[in-house]
């Protein structure tokens, strides 16, 4: 079932191969490049309901786990899937009720799609 998604990711290669992928699996993908853009896309909707959100941990202008908090802030309880290079944010991440901590490098888009429709 096709997820309306919310993709956060600073590394452009990156973001746009996975938006790709997920696009030819049917998932309607608003990426961006910074949680604040996200958050001004976020705070502006009109026609687009988020399934969930996926995250890279290492952002440029505000930190995942303050960004995080600003989704709960706002009441968007929405599953939320956090990348990440290192795990030992884990217990951070874990204490903000993420839904799934992915390690990267993610060498198949397959795993990312079977998680999203899990949610």
């Amino acid at each position: 079932m096709p997820k309306n998604i919310i993709y956060i990711e600073n590394d452009l290669q990156l973001r746009e191969s996975i938006v790709f992928n997920f696009k030819l699996e049917k998932h309607l993908v608003e990426d961006f490049e910074s949680p604040k853009k996200a958050l001004e896309f976020i705070d502006n909707l009109t026609n687009f309901t988020i399934d969930i959100f996926i995250i890279d941990f290492q952002l440029n202008d505000l930190n995942t786990l303050d960004f995080i908090k600003e989704l709960k802030n706002r009441n968007l309880n929405k599953p939320i899937l956090v990348l990440v290079d290192n795990m030992m944010f884990k217990k951070s991440l874990e204490k903000l009720s993420v839904e799934k901590i992915i390690s990267k490098p993610i060498n198949d888009i397959d795993i990312l799609n079977e998680l999203i429709n899990k949610f």
